[in-house]
């Protein structure tokens, strides 16, 4: 079957480039110490709490009982691949900034219950597959934007 070999199917070899194939899905055990990293989040979540507390005069959101957030990944990490993670722990994603980054949403009351098992987690080690792949969470900071009512020099009446 070779010698009848039909010359437009052919590729050559010089003309092949592998390509590696790698699993993305596939999550790499993170080798963290969970108290460490635990207090990290917990203080990360305290530094939210903080900011929504100094921020409900200018919330808008300060008379519902949901509270928006930043959660950062670990560098290769990619938020498509960690719903399940957001789900577990009561957050709705609402908002992807970068491959790596989230905003997402939750009530005060799984806020709470994300800060025990994170408490949890620092003293013990329990939820390690869930935390160990969260860098970090964040305040989101509103920031007023202004538009611009000075016009460029080279616009004319439309």
């Amino acid at each position: 079957m070779s010698n009848n070999r039909k010359e437009h199917f052919w590729i050559p070899d010089e003309e092949i480039n592998r390509v590696n194939k790698i699993p993305a899905a596939i999550t790499e055990p993170r080798k963290r110490d969970f108290s460490e990293h635990g207090k990290k989040l917990k203080d990360s979540l305290q530094t939210i709490k903080k900011t929504v507390e100094e921020s409900s005069n200018d919330n808008s959101l300060s008379t519902v009982d949901i509270l928006i957030f930043q959660v950062e990944l670990p560098e290769k990490e990619k938020v498509q691949y960690k719903t399940e993670l957001f789900e577990n722990n009561g957050l709705s994603i609402k908002a992807v900034k970068n491959e790596r980054n989230a905003i997402v949403a939750t009530t005060k009351g799984q806020f709470q219950s994300l800060e025990q098992r994170v408490d949890t987690y620092m003293s013990d080690g329990t939820n390690k597959t869930s935390f160990d792949y969260v860098e970090c969470f964040k305040p989101v900071i509103r920031q007023n934007r202004w538009v611009s009512t000075k016009f460029p020099n080279n616009i004319t009446n439309m």
